[in-house]
């Protein structure tokens, strides 16, 4: 034991020693010397290829709703589909019709409407039947008047549609 005792005191002596002869021995600081080059910031490679897509989001909060715009103009005064015999299958604004066999074609009553053929815009369309077409179409007391014909000329009844619009006058100088 002794032994390590008298290691233990030397080391202790050696430091003591070491640590006065080492700050005696200290001689006088030297100037800075010159700044160093910078070093690489860092290396940066290719970008990596693009993630896959994520999932979807969540529904955005309804926004709020925009101004009404103003109500465009309903052109229609009269529409229909008109059977053989003059019943009318479907229609809006026709009072009555009803098919004329001493002049051949058919009478249309119109609801609040005096009809007159050079005031309104007026589109019928045979049905079903290859070589018929609209001869013309009249006003009589008011009512809409329709003829239709074989491509001879001779008047025949037969299915339509028709549709009567209105149309704002334009005056040609």
């Amino acid at each position: 034991m002794r032994f390590f005792r008298l290691v233990a005191i030397g080391v202790v002596v050696l430091v003591l020693a070491g640590g006065i002869l080492g700050t005696a021995c200290a001689g006088a600081r030297g100037e800075q010397g010159p700044k160093g080059d910078t070093g690489a910031t860092g290396a940066t490679g290719p970008a990596g290829a693009d993630g896959a897509q994520g999932p979807q989001g969540i529904q955005g909060v309804q926004g709020i709703q925009g101004v009404k715009g103003d109500t465009g103009p309903n052109m229609i005064v009269a529409m229909g589909n008109i059977a053989y015999d003059g019943t009318i299958n479907q229609g809006y604004n026709i009072t009555s019709c009803s098919w004329d066999t001493t002049y051949l074609r058919y009478e249309i009553t119109l609801k609040d409407v005096s009809y007159s053929y050079n005031s309104y815009v007026t589109l019928i369309t045979p049905i079903l039947t290859e070589g018929i077409t609209c001869s013309s179409w009249e006003t009589a007391g008011h009512n809409l008047l329709v003829m239709l014909s074989y491509s001879t000329g001779v008047h025949v009844q037969n299915a339509f549609t028709f549709m009567v619009l209105r149309c704002p006058l334009i005056f040609v100088i």
